[in-house]
């Protein structure tokens, strides 16, 4: 008979998946010990969480951590010893430990919260001996909408890179507002504008900046910074080429709205190029009939089937970013064949960035149709 987790445990991180997103999986074939993957600060955390069935005065099995995984040097965390206010948190939410699916939950969030406020000690502890990072820490912190959401890392030197300080913040200024007669085309079932998914694609943007620590830890170099944009959102307009940060002068709080002022500026250009996108596919559904597959978040592919000859074709049109400069690519595939015949592509045919998208699409289907005529006679 096959052994499985118990089903209290199972049923609390399936809670947590569904409420925070982690990730976790059973370590080898112990079925009481658990990897649990937390993301922070645009990094994933490893936590090791076991069970325990033996403790004294619980109807459920209790959790303990293991925070030490991948060398991340968290050994000096233990919110169980510690006095702030989030560490009583934690051993609050222990102390009402029960059998509730939503427990585990409660208890990683507290646990998450203590994290992040040990994670900011360390920082705020080597920013008092660094005059650059106790600036950059203190006016980013004193920031409106961004300092209460700001998480911080110190990633400590290993044998090949050096000690970093990660500061993470959401990007505010930004305005998708462009987006708006796309996303109530295409996102939208009734034509109404989907404010809540604008809402939310805006709420999503953030920026990751790694300072590098001097030698002596006095010191910061300049840093690598990241635009963290959902993955619908980078599809539709793509990932905007990043100001550059000047070392002299640069600062977040300076930098920040430079980045927002950047991003609204590439979805005022891409807003209107994703509705000629959209409005081509249309216009190639109306020659080729309604596509099997399309990409339905950015309008950038579409799969069509076609018959010629009692033979069935996979023609499949991708739309680069660059659209309208730069020509669909078109691969045709014949399919029924035991073996399918691989898919040919082409992107050499007849184009003119200035035509309409319904003159586009009638170019684009004759040329589609001379090329599968031409396939028939090969299959």
């Amino acid at each position: 008979m096959a052994i499985s987790a118990d089903p209290i445990i199972v049923k609390q991180l399936q809670h947590v998946a569904k409420q925070r997103g982690f990730s976790w999986s059973t370590i080898g074939h112990c079925l009481w010990t658990f990897d649990l993957k937390v993301p922070y600060a645009c990094e994933t955390l490893h936590w090791i969480l076991l069970f325990r069935a033996d403790w004294p005065g619980y109807d459920a099995p209790v959790p303990d951590f293991i925070f030490t995984v991948d060398n991340q040097n968290d050994d000096d965390f233990n919110p169980l010893l510690g006095t702030s206010a989030a560490d009583r948190q934690v051993q609050q939410a222990l102390h009402r430990w029960n059998k509730s699916e939503t427990r585990l939950t409660s208890l990683l969030n507290c646990v998450l919260a203590s994290y992040a406020e040990w994670q900011r000690w360390q920082v705020d502890r080597l920013a008092a001996r660094n005059t650059r990072l106790q600036f950059e820490l203190s006016t980013i912190s004193a920031s409106p909408g961004v300092g209460n959401q700001l998480q911080t890392m110190l990633q400590p030197a290993t044998a090949d890179t050096v000690a970093k300080v990660v500061f993470v913040a959401p990007l505010q200024g930004v305005s998708l507002r462009a987006l708006q007669p796309f996303l109530a085309h295409v996102w939208s079932q009734d034509g109404s504008f989907p404010e809540a998914a604008l809402s939310r694609l805006q709420q999503s943007l953030a920026v990751k900046v790694t300072f590098p620590l001097s030698s002596d830890n006095s010191g910061l170099g300049g840093p690598a910074i990241q635009l963290i944009m959902p993955l619908e959102l980078e599809g539709l307009i793509g990932h905007p080429t990043l100001p550059q940060w000047a070392s002299s002068s640069s600062c977040m709080v300076e930098y920040f709205p430079q980045l927002a002022t950047t991003l609204t500026e590439q979805a005022a250009r891409m807003g209107p190029v994703a509705l000629q996108r959209h409005a081509l596919l249309q216009a190639l559904g109306e020659s080729l009939g309604w596509p099997g597959e399309s990409d339905t978040v950015a309008a950038r592919s579409a799969t069509f089937q076609l018959s010629y000859d009692a033979v069935a074709y996979a023609v499949t049109v991708e739309i680069p970013l660059t659209f309208p400069q730069q020509q669909p690519s078109i691969a045709l595939q014949a399919q029924g064949r035991a073996q399918p015949a691989p898919a040919t592509s082409h992107s050499d045919y007849p184009w003119s960035p200035r035509w309409e998208p319904k003159e586009m699409a009638r170019r684009m289907a004759a040329f589609i149709q001379q090329q599968v005529t031409a396939l028939s006679r090969t299959v």
